[in-house]
């Protein structure tokens, strides 16, 4: 059986209309066996996040009912003749034979630059998923996956911005941590940032075996029982730690081959540039932290010296506790996304491990952020620390620009 079907197609602007459309009498589709449905469209103009909702006698066909799609639905295609696959989950529509008139589809086509807020991509295959909020996300943005085997990442609303960057409205400049004065650009376009640092189970899922220092063996190392039986089980959720700029390059270039492979119409992934680094850390805050301007209160002693606390001690020891994990003779970094995130949601950016970024002034390499046992002066966006090398400190997360690689 083989049928025209009525489309729909939303577009952010009517100007949007114009870059990525489906053309309505192109769609069609065809009864297979065994409970497959095949659905032919063309989309025109530009690539596009192409979606689908599928109707029964006029009513939608339930989220679970359409996760059998699969093939040109639900990521981004390129113009022209495209299909995809529908395979019925209920027994009882597998069994039937569809009548003329009572199966419609409504197609969406979504101009990329406009795409949803979240990305989600599995990290074997390069594979995408789009969610517009975090109520959407399959399991929410705590669930395991997102911490092994997948990586969540967050659109950054950058396009046409003119930023204030540098030293923070109440920062005093240091020269140990190379701050610089105030200034301003412009950027481009948006892109999308990992909400977690890598952590070691995404970079073994990258194919990346390097050990961390703080990492799988060290834990299964400990003499403290109540420690060693916490880190057999979370070690993978850790952020990768003695990472380079090259390890961290190469992660990337990793996971940009996948999604070309995976989607067909791939995106670049990066170590971001300390401009967006420092932009998306700060989430819309002109002071030196996204939780607000340091004061007298985060002065203490720390083992009988009076400096800044460290941000492990001074923030309960960035969650790190003796009950969860927390062991001093390390002084480790604990697993990602246990302190309150910035205001785009994105977790740890001060804290926890410095992360690589690549640098924007000057030509050297540099990490920002801080990590949990340097002093608090460094847990502010400002600091970059220069002429960095790999220990058990560094680590990094990944941006996907929307700049789509051919």
């Amino acid at each position: 059986m083989r049928l025209f079907l009525a489309t729909s197609l939303a577009c952010a602007t009517l100007a949007a209309c114009a870059y990525s459309r489906i053309d309505p009498a192109s769609v069609t589709w065809t009864q297979k066996k065994n409970g497959f449905v095949q659905v032919d469209y063309t989309l025109q103009d530009a690539p596009a996040f192409v979606t689908a909702q599928l109707y029964t006698n006029g009513v939608p066909v339930g989220a679970a009912e359409q996760a059998g799609l699969s093939g040109a639905i639900n990521r981004i295609v390129r113009p022209g003749a495209k299909r995809f696959t529908w395979q019925m989950q209920d027994e009882a529509l597998v069994k039937t034979k569809l009548p003329e008139g009572s199966w419609s589809v409504n197609l969406t086509a979504t101009d990329f630059r406009r795409l949803p807020t979240y990305m989600a991509v599995n990290l074997s295959d390069g594979s995408m998923a789009f969610y517009a909020s975090t109520n959407a996300i399959p399991g929410g943005v705590a669930d395991a996956k997102w911490k092994t085997t997948h990586m969540l990442l967050r659109r950054i609303p950058a396009a046409n911005v003119t930023a204030r960057l540098g030293l923070g409205l109440a920062e005093r400049r240091d020269a140990n941590y190379s701050q610089l004065p105030p200034y301003e650009r412009t950027f481009d376009e948006d892109w999308y940032m990992a909400i977690y640092e890598t952590t070691q189970g995404q970079a073994i899922s990258l194919g990346d075996t390097t050990a961390s220092v703080c990492g799988q063996n060290s834990f299964a190392n400990l003499n403290n029982a109540p420690h060693k039986a916490i880190h057999a089980t979370d070690w993978q959720w850790h952020p990768v730690d003695n990472a380079t700029l090259a390890r961290a390059t190469a992660a990337a270039a990793t996971l940009t081959a996948r999604a070309k492979a995976g989607s067909g119409y791939g995106f670049t992934f990066a170590v971001p540039d300390e401009d967006q680094w420092e932009y998306s850390c700060r989430a819309g805050c002109s002071q030196d932290s996204y939780f607000g301007a340091r004061n007298d209160s985060y002065r203490g002693t720390s083992d009988g010296k009076g400096y800044l606390v460290t941000f492990q001690k001074a923030q309960s020891y960035y969650g790190g506790t003796q009950a969860n994990g927390f062991h001093p003779s390390y002084q480790d970094a604990i697993p990602v996304g246990q302190m309150l995130p910035n205001a785009w949601g994105l977790y740890d950016m001060l804290g926890n491990v410095c992360e690589w970024c690549r640098y924007t002034h000057g030509s050297v390499n540099l990490t920002r952020g801080g990590d949990c046992i340097m002093s608090g002066e460094t847990f502010s966006a400002a600091c970059r620390e220069t002429n960095a090398n790999a220990s058990r400190r560094r680590g990094y997360r990944l941006i996907c620009t929307l700049t789509l690689a051919e």
